[in-house]
């Protein structure tokens, strides 16, 4: 398992943070009777929580995929491929082989 680099701990926190305040938002925007959100800035503020939160995982999902190390993956990955060329084929013939 890999270590998290600082990269990832900023999103999360960005991530906890978008979270954070859309609660206290929606607490701040339902605790007045007099004051109450309609449906729609309910919608608003749901749809801009989802896609401020949606670019952040975008980037999580990014920074993830580009600190991966594939050396492991691709020399099992050819280890595989290399023993699967030597197989008999259905057929009787050996595959691999001209």
């Amino acid at each position: 398992m890999s270590k998290k680099n600082d990269y990832e701990y900023l999103v999360e926190d960005d991530i906890s943070r978008q979270i954070q305040e859309f609660k206290d938002k929606f607490k701040d925007r339902t605790s007045n009777p007099k004051d109450f959100m309609t449906i729609g800035e309910l919608e608003s503020m749901y749809a801009e929580l989802m896609n401020s939160t949606k670019d952040s995982y975008e980037k999580l999902m990014r920074s993830l995929m580009d600190n991966l190390d594939e050396s492991a993956i691709i020399a099992e990955k050819k280890t595989n491929t290399a023993g699967k060329a030597s197989v008999s084929s259905p057929t009787g013939e050996q595959k691999g082989q001209s």
